[in-house]
């Protein structure tokens, strides 16, 4: 197994065009490339045991970000249940995380798992239908015999 990389600072968004992407999280820039690079899909774990899935994108041309940060949306922060914090001078809280990639099947778990509809019942819908496809193709299959 691989083990994941550690943060300890994270804050919330600085660019407010984050907050309207598909379940986004933004680390330093060197610490892309060993997490699958940008667009990938990510799993976060607390020290409480608590996870979720997010995609991660680089943070840019950000020179004070540190490489142990993160910055997230406020839904993900919920759902870690990370408890407020101190804030240090740079505007991050201490928290105590790591952050892996995900497995095919943890993607597909977060996508089901969605808390905006807009998201989670046309992935829902697709798979019913996609299993029950193959059920009515086997059983179409079998009749022929």
């Amino acid at each position: 197994m691989v083990t994941g990389l550690h943060v300890t600072q994270q804050r919330s968004f600085t660019n407010p065009a984050d907050y309207e992407a598909f379940s986004l999280i933004r680390v330093h820039n060197l610490r892309l490339a060993p997490l699958g690079g940008r667009n990938a899909w990510v799993v976060l774990k607390t020290n409480a045991g608590k996870r979720c899935c997010r995609m991660i994108r680089g943070i840019g041309r950000d020179p004070g970000f540190p490489e142990d940060g993160i910055e997230i949306d406020y839904e993900t922060r919920l759902a870690l249940q990370i408890p407020k914090s101190s804030i240090n001078m740079q505007g991050f809280h201490c928290c105590a995380m790591e952050i892996r990639r995900a497995t095919a099947l943890e993607v597909l778990r977060a996508h089901w798992d969605h808390p905006d509809p807009a998201y989670r019942i046309p992935l829902q819908i697709s798979l019913v239908s996609f299993v029950l496809g193959v059920i009515g193709l086997g059983l179409g299959v079998l009749s022929l015999k």
